[in-house]
């Protein structure tokens, strides 16, 4: 029986050697197993982190560039309103030199129409007083020769032969 126990003895301790490696093995597999698991929650927090970070620093930009593009908004609608009250001034004075141009144009008019008015008045005078001096040149050569007449017929002392020629000098210069 000594052998016999001293055989399951050592089946024993064979067998507490197989269990103990592969409790040992089971252990090492779950250190390694755990360590992985750990290193990759460890890879997997970091990431969540550095994205964590990542989006802290894309919010803050983001909230920058919101700034940034509301200042610009109102940037646009303050360069809207000056062209706006541009364009309206703009119109105000085109309207403004367009109605001077007009009120020229119509001076212009009036000036020209009064100046042809006054070249014709000028005409028109011209043309009574020429007639007027030719009428008076007629009236002065008839007056003379009617002097000269009255006194040669003075002196002829109212021949017929006299009051014949007047008569004939009268026919021919009218």
């Amino acid at each position: 029986m000594k052998e016999e126990l001293i055989e399951e003895r050592d089946k024993f301790d064979r067998e507490k050697r197989e269990l103990e490696q592969v409790k040992n093995q089971e252990r090492e597999n779950a250190v390694v197993t755990l360590t992985l698991e750990h290193e990759l929650e460890l890879d997997s927090l970091r990431h969540k982190l550095e994205h964590t970070e990542k989006s802290a620093k894309h919010e803050m930009e983001l909230a920058k560039l919101k700034e940034e593009l509301m200042m610009k908004e109102s940037d646009i609608e303050a360069l809207r309103r000056k062209t706006r009250l541009l364009e309206s001034a703009e119109k105000e004075r085109f309207n403004c030199e367009k109605e001077k141009i007009v009120q020229v144009t119509i001076t212009e008019n009036i000036l020209f129409e009064e100046s042809i008015f006054l070249i014709s008045c000028v005409c028109d005078w011209s043309n009574t007083f020429l007639q007027f001096l030719i009428s008076f040149k007629v009236f002065f050569k008839v007056y003379k020769y009617c002097r000269v007449l009255n006194f040669t017929a003075k002196k002829l002392n109212n021949t017929k032969h006299f009051q014949y020629r007047i008569f004939s000098l009268r026919r021919s210069t009218l």
